[in-house]
């Protein structure tokens, strides 16, 4: 059930019905911390964070994936996408020198497992957090 939810929640977030992947990421999460699926938690928490990002509610935004991060903490390389998600998040909340960390531990997440490539690194605002101040 909780692959069924995470899957209709993220369809819910590609059609933009942020309220509808909420709920169905809710749902999924209920039954993935019922049977202590750390990983599946990790991700879901990880994609209701993103679906509360597009709603512009940064600061829930900010904790579910701050507590992303905490139960993904052993689970690399699934950590890698969760500090980029924590990246973005606190990204838009303002806070570019923590974004720029949550990047650093997904690059150190990526260095340790050596059956991950480059491919992540290829969105525009990770390259946007690696340059300098101005």
């Amino acid at each position: 059930m909780s692959l069924a939810y995470t899957g209709y929640g993220a369809c819910k977030s590609g059609l933009c019905e942020f309220d509808a992947a909420c709920q169905a990421y809710d749902k999924a999460l209920l039954y993935s911390t019922r049977i202590g699926d750390d990983l599946k938690s990790a991700i879901i928490t990880s994609n209701l964070s993103v679906a509360k990002l597009h709603q512009g509610d940064f600061a829930s935004a900010k904790a579910l994936v701050t507590a992303a991060v905490a139960i993904a903490s052993n689970l690399t390389p699934r950590s890698v996408t969760i500090h980029l998600n924590l990246a973005s998040a606190l990204l838009m909340s303002g806070d570019r020198d923590a974004a720029q960390r949550a990047v650093v531990m997904a690059e150190r997440a990526v260095r340790s497992e050596p059956k991950l490539d480059n491919k992540t690194w290829n969105s525009s605002w990770v390259r946007i957090l690696r340059t300098r101040k101005r």
